[in-house]
């Protein structure tokens, strides 16, 4: 005999509804993944378990320090774009700084132009850390462009193993900051995208 079959109908206004409450819930999921950052001239998204641990904000500089805590270190930094600080001068003031804060011991680092993206400047810094008797391949990447008067600096220090995993963070930073005090015509504030793609290492 065969076997009855039971149909039922889908009754088109009870699923749009549904639908909605769906969509409302799985942004709200995202959403709680970001957090916004805005003081002084400037603004950025970056992951909720990363850390803004470090803030400077004086007339000619901003400066802040975000950690992915044991895996990465942003360093966002903001000058006026008349200033005398190119990329290169700024990565190696930076990495002595570093350095001298450093509670491991640091070994020398190798600077290496990179190709530009996303009309940023790159530097690649490599250099190794010791930790537990074993050295440990470290990388900065330091970027820089101009956004109408100011210029941003941007650095990544990560482990090479650790990497992959602090990649779409940095992106993160890279993609929303933006200079809040510079309006368009229509009240606005102006974005400074950044690279779309982060030079290959």
């Amino acid at each position: 005999m065969p076997r009855n079959r039971v149909l039922t109908k889908v009754r088109p206004h009870l699923l749009l509804p549904l639908l909605m409450f769906v969509s409302v819930f799985a942004g709200c999921g995202e959403d709680r993944r970001v957090k916004t950052h805005q003081s002084g001239s400037i603004a950025f998204d970056f992951p909720k378990n990363w850390e803004i641990t470090e803030e400077f904000v004086a007339p000619s500089t901003h400066m802040v320090v975000i950690e992915d805590r044991g895996n990465a270190l942003v360093v966002l930094e903001v000058r006026q774009a008349d200033g005398d600080t190119g990329l290169a001068t700024h990565a190696r003031i930076l990495s002595d700084s570093t350095t001298e804060k450093a509670p491991a011991k640091r070994g020398d680092s190798k600077f290496t132009k990179a190709r530009d993206a996303g009309g940023y400047s790159w530097i690649f810094e490599d250099f190794d850390v010791q930790s537990l008797g074993q050295s440990v391949p470290h990388r900065y990447f330091h970027g820089s462009k101009e956004m109408g008067e100011k210029r941003v600096f941007l650095s990544l220090r990560v482990a090479h193993e650790n990497y992959a995993r602090a990649r779409s963070g940095f992106k993160l930073i890279c993609d929303t900051l933006r200079i809040v005090e510079e309006v368009d015509n229509e009240g606005a504030a102006k974005s400074a995208a950044a690279p779309e793609l982060l030079p290959e290492r």
